[in-house]
């Protein structure tokens, strides 16, 4: 719901303006005095910004489990799931 309220809010804004007038004519927006590279580079940055904030916060609570989890298994003196089991004989 926020990464709907921050595009809402660049679209709505001046700046949302000149990304449409990019969109529509980039050349005349250029001619307008308008630096198109770094309102892209902006945007990019954006787009790639927003879907890796959910990851991260993911990332740590899964790690954090991962790390619970593992901490558990060397207190009972099981196996930290390294890939190899004992055999049994």
């Amino acid at each position: 719901m926020a990464g709907f309220l921050v595009c809402r809010a660049v679209v709505t804004s001046k700046f949302g303006k000149v990304l449409i007038a990019i969109r529509d004519a980039e050349a005349r927006t250029r001619f307008l005095g308008y630096r198109v590279e770094s309102y892209k580079l902006f945007v990019f940055t954006l787009t790639a910004c927003m879907p890796a904030s959910p990851a991260r916060s993911t990332c740590r609570r899964s790690a954090s489990s991962i790390r619970r989890i593992r901490a558990r298994q060397f207190h009972r003196g099981g196996d930290l799931g390294r890939g190899r089991r004992p055999r049994p004989r």
